[in-house]
């Protein structure tokens, strides 16, 4: 029984040191991260990035949708057709809120971050 107990307790040890639990990176790389564009909706709805890297949107829905910034019109896609992609590469820190054209109800947001903040490891980084 003892052996059972320390058993567990190594794995979860084994565990802990190898889960990612708020890790950041300070990695020069500019990133790139994908947008999916599928079922009338943005997923992910935010994206959290810094200055220079990038954000690919990737039409996979039936019918041809826009990513345009809503403020200040800073962005504009064009028509991205099915199986197409826009790609969005900011140079300075803030918070883009942008929406299709053509749905309105479909929006998303962007908050770009200063190249000096740590970068959070984040899944949707390909």
């Amino acid at each position: 029984m003892r052996r059972i107990g320390l058993s567990v307790a190594l794995l979860a040890l084994i565990a802990a040191l190898f889960h990612d639990w708020g890790a950041t990176t300070s990695s020069a790389e500019p990133q790139s991260y994908t947008v999916l564009i599928e079922g009338m909706k943005f997923s992910p709805v935010l994206v959290r990035i810094q200055a220079s890297d990038t954000v690919v949107f990737r039409n996979v829905d039936l019918v041809p949708h826009t990513v345009t910034e809503r403020e200040a019109k800073s962005f504009d896609s064009g028509m991205i057709n099915r199986n197409e992609t826009w790609k969005f590469s900011p140079t300075t820190a803030g918070t883009f809120r942008y929406r299709c054209l053509y749905h309105p109800d479909m929006s998303g947001t962007i908050i770009v971050e200063n190249k000096s903040q740590p970068r959070p490891v984040s899944s949707a980084a390909r």
